[in-house]
């Protein structure tokens, strides 16, 4: 300003340069706006995905390592592709989430070590849940009356050593369920009122050493058949399952079967009972198990 006033600089200058002098210093607009919903790992590397909205804008990418639903989320889905994440070890779905969609297949994924599913999820589509060849899967769980229209249950190759499925789940639809090659299985817990509808239940090539039903269960089942579980030792099996059509109930090379208990009214038609070739301690037929059984076999192992 001094230069201007001693090189006769008009007054209209010199007002000027003092104005823009006083003007508060300013920061750079950013290009990027983050409102207060929008979650940190929207972004395509982050390793943790967090869905706490339905922000429609996120999106799995091969980066991830672990998924969290959190309650009421994704309900408009109706597919979800958990293909994409070659690095996924946990999924974590949260209660009341991914209403619409249509099935899972969790397929090849080495790294996958724990799968839980909460309640009331998936319970307006149609589809397939679909387990198999994850190298390191060690459990999965699912909450109370998840995945009521679902029409196969199949876990398949998978080193799972708890399995745990709560009440009221695949209760609506005809469907097979299926466990095959999940030689490290210890224990399968299945909750009241599952399966209900369901003719088929197949389990191939798996140790177990307690497995579970709940009252209620498979009431369609035409045949429970186990053989060659050497860890077997619980089988126990609520009230009133397996109760509308008629079947066989059949137990063989379980050597180390200690106990087989069955609830009221199971297998009420079913025209035989056989256990064989199994060390069996005890044996529990509660009150209309088996009230029109033509055949009763129970054989000890030599």
């Amino acid at each position: 300003m001094e230069r201007i006033l001693e090189e006769g600089a008009s007054f209209l200058l010199f007002n000027l340069t003092k104005k823009i002098r006083s003007l508060p210093a300013s920061s750079p607009k950013s290009s990027v706006t983050i409102s207060p919903e929008t979650e940190v790992n929207y972004c395509g590397s982050n390793p943790h995905f967090v869905v706490k909205n339905d922000d429609s804008r996120m999106k799995l990418h091969a980066e991830v390592e672990d998924v969290e639903l959190m309650a009421h989320v994704w309900n408009s889905v109706n597919q979800c592709d958990f293909g994409v994440c070659p690095r996924l070890k946990q999924l974590v779905i949260g209660d009341d989430c991914l209403q619409c969609v249509k099935g899972l297949a969790l397929v090849g994924l080495g790294m996958l070590t724990k799968v839980e599913i909460g309640s009331e999820c998936c319970r307006k589509g149609e589809g397939v849940l679909d387990i198999r060849d994850c190298a390191g899967l060690a459990e999965v769980r699912i909450g109370k009356g998840s995945c009521i229209g679902w029409s196969a249950f199949m876990l398949k190759n998978c080193p799972v050593t708890k399995l745990v499925i709560d009440s009221g789940c695949f209760s609506q639809r005809e469907g097979r369920f299926e466990v095959s090659d999940c030689k490290e299985l210890v224990k399968m817990l299945i909750g009241s009122d599952c399966f209900t509808e369901w003719s088929e239940c197949a389990f191939k090539n798996s140790e177990l050493v307690e497995l579970s039903f709940g009252d209620g269960c498979f009431l369609n089942l035409k045949q429970f058949a186990i053989s060659g579980m050497s860890k077997l030792k619980k089988l126990n099996v609520g009230s009133w399952c397996f109760t509308r059509m008629k079947g066989q109930f059949d137990v063989w090379q379980c050597q180390g079967l200690q106990e087989i208990i069955l609830g009221n009214d199971c297998c009420a038609d079913w025209s035989a009972f056989r256990i064989m070739d199994c060390g069996v301690e005890r044996v529990e037929l509660r009150a209309g198990c088996f009230s029109h059984c033509e055949m009763i076999v129970l054989e000890s192992e030599e």
